[in-house]
Parts: C-alpha cells; sequence; structure tokens
C-alpha cells in the first residue's frame, strides 16, 4: 500500500510540474527586444529586479562604469546597470553591439532598466563600429519625456548656460533641455549661440541629455 501512495505521489507531482512549465524553467533565459522588455516591464508593473532573466542586443549610444544605453536598429533604448565589479561597461564604445543577460524593471527613478548584477547577467561584445539609427528629433517646445528614455535624441537650441549644479541648459523653442554636466562639451560652447546636441536621453536627478563626445556638439548652420 505504502509502495502504491508512494507511485501516485509521484504521478501527481509529475502531473503538477508538467501544468506549471515555469517551475522547470526557473532561471532560464528568455530572448526578447527591446520593445518587448520594456512592454513587459509595463504589464507586469516590475518596479525591481528578480529571478526573470531576458537577453537581448544592441548598440552601445553612452557607457559609464556601472551603468550604458543601448539602443536597436530603430532607435528603442534601454538602460544597462552594474553596480558590482564584474561588468564594466567602460570596455564598450559607442557603436559597440552587444549581447546582454539582465533582470528587466523599472527604476524608481523613471528608467527603464536591465541589471546585470543577477546570477547569470553578462554583457558580451557581439561586433564593433556598427551605424548608429537615426535620432529623434525634438520638435521646438518639446521637452524631455519619459516616452522617450533611452533613445537618441537630437535638438537644436540656444545654450542658456549652467544651473547650480552645472548642467549645460539649452533653451529648446521655450522649454529648457538639459544636457548631463558630466557630458565632454566643446571649448568654446558661447552662451546665446545655436547648437545642433545629439545624444541619448538619460537620467541624472531628472531627464537630461547624455553626449558621448564634444563632437556630438555642433555649432547650427
Amino acid at each position: 500500500m505504502k509502495k502504491v501512495l508512494l507511485v501516485l505521489s509521484i504521478a501527481v507531482l509529475i502531473l503538477a510540474l508538467t501544468g506549471c512549465p515555469g517551475w522547470f524553467n526557473f532561471g532560464d533565459v528568455q530572448k526578447m527586444t527591446i520593445p518587448e522588455i520594456i512592454e513587459w516591464i509595463d504589464t507586469n508593473e516590475a518596479t525591481d529586479v528578480s529571478e526573470f532573466l531576458v537577453e537581448t542586443e544592441g548598440i552601445v549610444t553612452y557607457a559609464y562604469s556601472y551603468y550604458a544605453y543601448i539602443v536597436d536598429a530603430e532607435n528603442n533604448g534601454i538602460m544597462l546597470r552594474s553596480d558590482s565589479s564584474v561588468i564594466d561597461f567602460r570596455d564598450f564604445n559607442p557603436g559597440d553591439k552587444i549581447s546582454v543577460v539582465g533582470s528587466p524593471y523599472f527604476s524608481k527613478y523613471g528608467e527603464y532598466r536591465l541589471d546585470t548584477d543577477t546570477p547569470g547577467g553578462t554583457a558580451t561584445l557581439i561586433e564593433k563600429n556598427v551605424a548608429l539609427p537615426d535620432p529623434y528629433v525634438l520638435p521646438a517646445g518639446e521637452g524631455l519625456t519619459v516616452g522617450l528614455f533611452g533613445k537618441l535624441v537630437q535638438l537644436t537650441a540656444t545654450y542658456d548656460g549652467t544651473d547650480t549644479y552645472d548642467n549645460y541648459l539649452f533653451n529648446n523653442g521655450g522649454v529648457t533641455v538639459p544636457v548631463v554636466k558630466f557630458s565632454p562639451m566643446p571649448a568654446d560652447l558661447t552662451e546665446g549661440a545655436t547648437y545642433t546636441i545629439t545624444g541619448v536621453l538619460g537620467q541624472h536627478y531628472g531627464y537630461k541629455i547624455f553626449v558621448w563626445d564634444k563632437s556630438y556638439v555642433l555649432p547650427a548652420e
């Protein structure tokens, strides 16, 4: 009788596991595009890292030691985050196409993130010198919003100087667009002059443009 009960118990367990594929797939990595990751974050209201891992590819637009931004060929973007010393995003440059595995979520700062610190997180070079997609051209009078987060953005605006935190301020048709203070800028940047700026929309105490190189800030023709 005990043997029969044991066999029945095992059978029930197998049926239960078969009916719950997630139990078998615990820790597996699911391949997703950047738009699919963002949709998953919104649908699941994910606001912190979890054991759900995704793999995606993108082209680096900006990189610092513990964070970076990538876009796909259609300029859909997401932030990569690594608070440990395992991955240093300074190993990558704009134009590097990389493969990334991480945990997706929406941070309290208003960022769509892929956290690579989670077990199984990786960032691997696929190809160098890949062409960046065309940037989103910010119309005059439009500011920076979460809908543009992670995207390459371009605007033509008048330089208004810096704020108290040394961020660079540009007047975009009456709307102030800040460029984050640690962006390399031309030495001859002149207040009142008009420039065309290209960078990625990121977050640093509010949404700001992150410029990778001073050559991305040019006098308007």
